[in-house]
């Protein structure tokens, strides 16, 4: 039991008891780097005060403080503090108590009773003197099951309960059970923090957080969400390991359990500018987190809630966090509480459903393996041939709930958070998620999965069947489009497709890790694919059938099934990279034809060749009739309208010729006339009507 502990007498945090160890300073302050934390008190500064001892004396030390440290209502620099003093740091007002002189109760529970006290008794009548006793006795009664009187409303339980400790925690004890203090807790890179508090489910002190905000205060981020992080345990890829913990909450305040799973941290830059909030905080992206679903848990004692899974590849350790978030539409200060946690190996994990050769794990739920369906989905993640192809599938908050919306930019939030009735069914090569529920769903992926081509599935309206009507775009790095119906990933035998029937917003965030976080529009189902045999046969059948056409020389019956195989089947890596790559050298090989052409057109308008005209027709009309059957390429197009301009041109040029002509042969008749020789002019005429009827010459005949 602590020899002294503060008592917060009014401010944020009001009714908190925090134990003294006088084996080294108590720093008080906002940053979360002090042992008090009083990260509510806009007037407290980061580092504000300390206590220390110096033989039998605590000494109260201001730190250069903005707004400084009162006793009395005078502000110190340093002074020496005793049994019942008082102190103010900025809104907040302390004391400090000798737990063995107060309440006169010592660890034993002997009672000491003021001698000054007795003295006056004697005066008294022995009634007065019983009822005296009676309430000296109360009072240390009180005070053993209920803590000082400055103590909280916290979570029903028994104060002093016999510590618990759990078998093969790999926590050690002081950052498990908090007998000795939390240190080594780290809080999550924004929002608020657990602290140490005296509300515990055995021994005598637990982890705390507060949320919201005094009536009339605007809430910040600190006051939305609070999340800590333990201290982080060596794990081995593939084995099982158990986040367990007692957790409590007051009302309009949600708190949940979570297990992450860590990349080795990277090499420190020795050029980089030192980071403090680094070492405060935990800054580092998971590669996979699952966790118990956010509960009110008011009106209840401490619940133990635990979750289970498998080390992830690539992760080489792991922390315990804990998550406090308000309720939707709540404000008011609440608390929430956790002691005795745990993480622990363990021989399996939750339910892991296999197929073709594919591992689903799941958490949250009590049905086997070998169940059809499997209901209460907390988590899943997909395994493909040893690696984590899907770190997690995660529920997305609504607009409405802001605190939550806080809490999931730092960490995925659990199915079950979100979609309460969350089931997997297994079916013919593919896993399928079902909800009556519909929200926006977040899933990661491993950057390592990422290095083939990705790709985005669109659906056209026109066209009925479950591929006919798919296609395909290509997809890398973070975007944001509409109108997207799945995505397909990976590649070889590590490769999924997620697939949902309703069309709806994408978006893809890349991550600090290399991970890429996708959002989609969930509207109650989900496919994931993951056996594409009939798939890769189509790709290949495409692909021996353009390979034919190309080399019989029907380039657009090649670009055509070409084209086919990459937008519609792109399920056999080798050959959708070779439709692709000979399809582009198809493509450059006509455009640089096309070129030519061009340049040809260009020599024959400088010098009017009827000729190269005619020769450049020829040479369009064999092109179009090579690439028929590409008509819907940009190049066909592009050819079709390039010839209609030749031809144009061909026409303006013999239209000139014949303008040319006409005027001669108008000539030739003008002077056959004038010579009187009326009946070749009449032959000359004739012919001219002829050859050239709508010439201005044939217009001038007969003036």
């Amino acid at each position: 039991m602590p020899k002294f502990v503060l008592n917060v007498l009014d401010g944020p945090g009001k009714g908190r008891s925090i134990p003294l160890s006088l084996d080294v300073p108590l720093l008080i302050g906002r940053k979360p780097s002090n042992q008090l934390r009083l990260s509510h008190d806009e007037k407290v500064s980061g580092q504000h005060a300390e206590i220390r001892s110096e033989g039998e004396m605590l000494i109260l030390k201001d730190l250069g403080s903005t707004n400084g440290t009162r006793v009395d209502g005078k502000k110190i620099q340093e002074v020496p503090i005793g049994h019942g003093d008082r102190f103010q740091i900025g809104e907040t007002m302390l004391q400090l108590i000798d737990v063995q002189q107060d309440a006169g109760v010592d660890e034993d529970m002997s009672i000491q009773i003021d001698q000054a006290m007795l003295a006056k008794s004697r005066k008294r009548s022995p009634a007065t003197l019983l009822f005296l006793l009676v309430l000296i006795l109360a009072g240390g009664a009180a005070y053993y099951f209920f803590g000082s009187p400055a103590s909280s409303a916290g979570p029903a339980r028994a104060r002093g309960a016999k510590l618990v400790e759990i078998p093969g925690n790999l926590l050690q004890a002081a950052d498990a059970y908090f007998e000795k203090g939390a240190n080594l807790w780290l809080p999550l890179a924004s929002g608020g923090s657990f602290d140490l508090g005296t509300e515990a489910s055995s021994g005598r002190h637990g982890l705390w957080a507060q949320l919201g905000a005094a009536e009339g205060t605007e809430l910040g981020e600190s006051d939305r969400f609070a999340g800590s992080a333990s201290p982080a345990i060596p794990v081995q890829e593939g084995r099982a390991y158990r986040a367990q913990a007692m957790l409590a909450a007051d009302e309009g305040v949600r708190v949940a359990l979570r297990l992450a799973f860590y990349a080795a941290a990277p090499a420190p830059d020795p050029e980089a500018e030192p980071n403090p909030e680094a070492e405060q905080r935990l800054i580092r992206a998971p590669l996979l987190v699952v966790g118990s679903r956010l509960e009110a848990l008011q009106g209840r004692d401490f619940a133990e809630r635990s979750v289970s899974a498998l080390a992830p590849s690539g992760a080489v350790e792991a922390r315990a966090i804990l998550v406090a978030v308000l309720a939707p539409g709540s404000s008011q200060e609440c608390s929430a509480y956790a002691d005795d946690i745990a993480l622990v190996q363990q021989g399996a994990a939750d339910p892991v459903l296999e197929l073709a050769g594919s591992r689903l794990q799941v958490t949250g739920s009590s049905q086997g393996v070998d169940s059809p369906e499997v209901g209460g989905i907390g988590n899943a993640w997909l395994r493909i041939a040893g690696r984590t192809a899907l770190a997690s599938f995660a529920s997305a908050p609504a607009e409405n709930d802001p605190s939550l919306q806080a809490l999931a930019k730092l960490l995925p939030l659990p199915l079950n958070d979100i979609f309460g009735d969350m089931r997997v069914l297994k079916g013919e090569g593919a896993f399928q998620l079902r909800s009556s529920a519909a929200g926006a769903m977040q899933f990661l992926v491993p950057g390592d999965m990422l290095g083939g081509q990705g790709y985005l599935v669109r659906r056209e309206a026109q066209k009925e069947g479950a591929h006919k009507g798919r296609i395909f775009e290509g997809h890398r790095g973070a975007a944001q489009v509409a109108d997207v119906s799945g995505i397909l990933l990976g590649e070889g035998i590590v490769r999924f497709l997620l697939s949902w029937p309703k069309a709806g917003a994408f978006r893809a965030d890349a991550l600090p890790n290399g991970a890429l976080r996708f959002t989609i529009d969930f509207g109650g189902e989900l496919d994931i694919q993951l056996e594409f045999q009939d798939e890769v046969r189509k790709a290949q059948r495409l692909y021996r059938e353009a390979l034919a056409a190309d080399r019989a020389g029907q380039i657009g019956k090649a670009l055509q099934a070409y084209a086919e195989l990459v937008k519609r089947w792109p399920f056999d890596q080798d050959a959708t990279n070779k439709a692709r790559a000979r399809r582009s050298q198809l493509l450059l090989a006509g455009k640089e034809r096309f070129l030519a052409q061009q340049r040809a057109f260009d020599e024959a308008k400088a010098f009017g060749y009827e000729g190269l005209y005619r020769r450049l027709l020829k040479d369009l009309d064999q092109m179009l009739l090579t690439y028929a059957g590409a008509e819907k390429t940009a190049f066909y197009e592009q050819a079709q309208s390039f010839r209609a301009e030749v031809h144009k041109a061909l026409t303006q040029l013999l239209r000139e010729k014949a303008k040319g002509v006409a005027e001669r042969y108008l000539r030739i008749h003008d002077s056959l006339v004038e010579s009187d020789l009326k009946r070749l002019a009449e032959l000359v005429e004739r012919y001219m009507r002829q050859e050239f009827p709508e010439s201005e010459a044939v217009q001038k005949l007969g003036r």
